[in-house]
């Protein structure tokens, strides 16, 4: 499932932001299974502008158990609305790990 974000702008549509919210797939050449999943939240901040933050989780099991480990996987990342640039652009600095750090994936929004 594809997840795009536009921005109307004088009666047009703008696509200002693109990813996959979910995605399962057989590992090729492998016995493992993936899924990730995505959840995406905006966070306005006065002073900073506005932020997309996006929590992806990467699941693995086997396909056939005993023979891997199921394991997951976080991350987190920061998008900040530039309207120079009419998109949302990554944000590498210390804001983006606070935003990181307030909230985290649970496993039963994603069941």
């Amino acid at each position: 499932m594809d997840l795009s974000i536009y921005h109307l702008l004088n009666g047009r549509l703008y696509r200002t932001f693109q990813t996959a919210e979910a995605h399962f797939y057989d590992a090729f050449d492998t016995k493992v299974s993936v899924d990730e999943r995505a959840e995406i939240e905006f966070e306005s901040q006065s002073d900073a502008g506005t932020f997309l933050i996006f929590r992806r989780r990467t699941g693995t099991r086997p396909k056939e158990p005993p023979d891997a480990k199921a394991t997951a996987k976080r991350s987190c990342a920061a998008w900040r609305w530039n309207p120079a640039q009419f998109r949302f652009v990554t944000e590498p600095t210390a804001n983006a790990r606070k935003l990181c750090a307030s909230q985290s994936l649970t496993r039963s929004r994603l069941q």
